[in-house]
């Protein structure tokens, strides 16, 4: 069985594991090893296991602005909130955006976040060129925070659609 899947768990992080390692003499390859059975000769070893977090997790944790029904504007803000998972305080994370309408591209963002991020810690970061959005519309945006040091790449980037709603009164 392959245990990378279950090792790798955010669930296990902060938590200890027993795992028992068997080793058995025989001669015959198919032999089956059980983790309580008896044997004439090997060992049986357990060792606790404890979990900790990454020491530099960068998420990118939610779209915030613009949000579903948001009125259709010429100054469009693109707002995202990184969460820092890791054990250390990041700064200078390098972050890309696209909006895109279908396959047409309507704005694409490459910065960095110069400010730090507490661990534990959440922070909004605006992007700083507004795009237009339209009326009716319906938008797919995707972020990505590209920190080099980054122990946990699944949870870099976050994809979401918005559709606009009519022009504010």
């Amino acid at each position: 069985r392959d245990w990378s899947s279950d090792v790798c768990s955010s669930d296990l992080i902060g938590n200890s594991s027993i795992m028992r390692i068997v080793v058995k003499d025989s001669s015959v390859v198919a032999d089956s090893v059980t983790a309580c059975g008896t044997y004439a000769g090997g060992e049986t070893r357990d060792y606790t296991i404890q979990f900790n977090k990454p020491s530099n997790d960068i998420a990118v944790s939610g779209i915030v602005a613009p949000s579903a029904g948001v009125c259709a504007s010429t100054s469009q803000f693109l707002v995202v909130a990184l969460r820092n998972n890791g054990s250390f305080s990041q700064s200078n994370i390098p972050l890309t955006a696209t909006v895109s309408n279908g396959a047409t591209i309507i704005a694409t963002y490459n910065t960095t976040y110069t400010g730090t991020i507490a661990a534990g810690s959440v922070e909004n970061y605006v992007f700083q060129q507004p795009f237009t959005s339209v009326a009716g519309t319906t938008y797919t945006i995707t972020v990505t925070a590209n920190l080099a040091s980054d122990q946990d790449p699944s949870n870099d980037t976050k994809t979401a659609s918005v559709t606009i709603a009519g022009v504010a009164a």
